[in-house]
C-alpha cells in the first residue's frame, strides 16, 4: 500500500522553505497502458511525481536541487504565462509543463515529452478532453526532437511506443502508421505485439485509451 508523507524541503532556486509529498511503498500490478502509463498504484500518485516551490514556483522532482540554466529559464514572457495559471483547475497539468518548460531549456527533449504526457493523463483523469488533447499535441515534436538525439536503443523503444500512441490519440493516423512500423523490427514479442494492435487500431480509426494487456492476449503472449 503506498503511503503518503510529507518532508520539508528548501527551494534551490528562492531558498524559500516548504513542506512537499512523497510517496512511499508502492507496488504496481498489472500491465501499462499503451503509452507507458504505469498501472496502479503508482499511476494514483503522480501528485507526489513532482515538487511545487509555493513561493518561486520552480518545479522539479526535488526542488532543493537546480541548476543555472533551469533558473535562468524561469523569467521571461512564456514562464510568467505558465506561473499564471498554477492555481486552477488544472495544477497538476500546469505543475508538470512546467517542468517540462524548465527540461526543454535544458535540451532534454524526451523528458519534456515525458512530463507533457503527464499533464494529458492528469487532464485524462480530470475529463478534460480539450487540454489532454492539447497536452498531446504539445509533446509530439519533443518526442521526435528526443528520438532525433539519437537516444538509447531502451529509450528509441519507449519513446516511439509512446509517440505512436500520443498520434493515434490525436487521431493523426498516418503519422502514427508510419512510426509503428519501427516497432515491428524489434526482437522481442511484446513490442511486436502491441505493433500489430497499434496497426489495428490505426486502421480502425480507434482513439481510446488501451492498456498493453489487451494488445498481448490478443497476440496470446
Amino acid at each position: 500500500m503506498a503511503t503518503i508523507s510529507s518532508i520539508s524541503v528548501t527551494c534551490a532556486a528562492c531558498g524559500t522553505a516548504s513542506e512537499q509529498r512523497r510517496a512511499t511503498g508502492i507496488d504496481t500490478v498489472g500491465f501499462p497502458d499503451l503509452d507507458l502509463r504505469p498501472p496502479e498504484m503508482r499511476r494514483s500518485t503522480m501528485h507526489t511525481w513532482l515538487q511545487e516551490c509555493p513561493s518561486c514556483g520552480f518545479v522539479a522532482p526535488d526542488i532543493s536541487k537546480s541548476d543555472d540554466i533551469e533558473r535562468a529559464a524561469m523569467h521571461g514572457p512564456e514562464w510568467n504565462a505558465l506561473l499564471a495559471g498554477r492555481g486552477g483547475a488544472d495544477a497538476l497539468s500546469n505543475r508538470f509543463e512546467r517542468r517540462a518548460f524548465l527540461e526543454r531549456a535544458g535540451a532534454k527533449d524526451g523528458l519534456a515529452a515525458f512530463r507533457m504526457l503527464c499533464a494529458a493523463w492528469d487532464a485524462d483523469d480530470r475529463k478534460d478532453v480539450a487540454g489532454a488533447k492539447a497536452y498531446r499535441a504539445k509533446a509530439v515534436p519533443l518526442f521526435e526532437a528526443a528520438l532525433d538525439g539519437p537516444p538509447s536503443p531502451q529509450l528509441a523503444v519507449d519513446w516511439t511506443m509512446q509517440l505512436v500512441d500520443v498520434l493515434r490519440r490525436l487521431r493523426r493516423w498516418d503519422e502514427a502508421d508510419t512510426l509503428n512500423d519501427r516497432l515491428f523490427d524489434e526482437d522481442r514479442m511484446t513490442i511486436r505485439a502491441v505493433a500489430a494492435f497499434n496497426a489495428r487500431m490505426i486502421q480502425e480509426g480507434d482513439d481510446a485509451r488501451f492498456g498493453m494487456g489487451i494488445a498481448l492476449e490478443e497476440a496470446g503472449a
